[in-house]
């Protein structure tokens, strides 16, 4: 009599990439942790600063801090909330964690599984940027929220990249120069139909180097 067959195994065997990415991501996430802690020293130290002031007197103490709005009004509401400035840092692992789910799932569509998940094992691996994660500083969520953001790069989701853009540039004032790479990845996007189907993967994937570099 044959052993009775269990789809336990198959449901593991078809999430295999994605668990390999949440079993590589926790413990770089948790290590780092460890070692850095919650840090509050470096840029980190002027958004608390506004944080403070923005809860006294409702506003910050120059016009250009609006442009790191994003930062503040998270160590702002930490503070008024009192949920602690670990709350910060969930949140930032929260974006990270999703960003890292969304590039696995577009450089898979772009250029097939094994591909997406070296590109996404080497984000995940990228330990100078992976330490912003539990920094008080705008540079994980600005990673995190382009990243989100690359994935809604369509014509037809105009609205959606206009609002991330907003986002963005109210993280970093430095999001404003993602509209040009921005656009060219939309153009590589639509036009790429319109060449051989092994250099789709490459004329889509390299605009999106583009955009990262910004």
């Amino acid at each position: 009599m044959q052993p009775k067959a269990t789809h336990f195994p198959a449901f593991l065997s078809s999430y295999k990439n994605q668990l390999i990415l949440v079993c590589c991501w926790l413990p770089v996430q948790l290590i780092l942790f460890y070692q850095y802690g919650i840090q509050t020293d470096f840029e980190a130290r002027k958004y608390i600063e506004q944080a403070d002031i923005l809860l006294a007197t409702g506003t910050v103490s120059s016009p250009n801090f609006w442009l790191y709005a994003v930062q503040i009004f998270l160590i702002a509401a930490a503070k008024k909330l009192q949920t602690g400035l670990i709350s910060v840092v969930i949140i930032q692992w929260f974006f990270n964690f999703f960003a890292t789910c969304v590039l696995y799932r577009f450089t898979t569509r772009m250029a097939g599984k094994v591909t997406g998940l070296i590109i996404t094992l080497l984000f995940v691996f990228n330990f100078p940027l992976q330490t912003f994660n539990s920094f008080l500083q705008t540079e994980s969520l600005f990673y995190s929220f382009t990243i989100i953001f690359s994935e809604k790069l369509t014509w037809k989701n105009f609205t959606a990249i206009f609002l991330f853009l907003v986002l963005i540039c109210f993280t970093r004032p430095t999001g404003a120069f993602c509209g040009y790479p921005a656009h060219s990845c939309i153009c590589s996007f639509a036009f790429s139909g319109h060449f051989h189907s092994g250099l789709k993967p490459v004329l889509r994937l390299l605009p999106l180097l583009l955009f990262y570099s910004c």
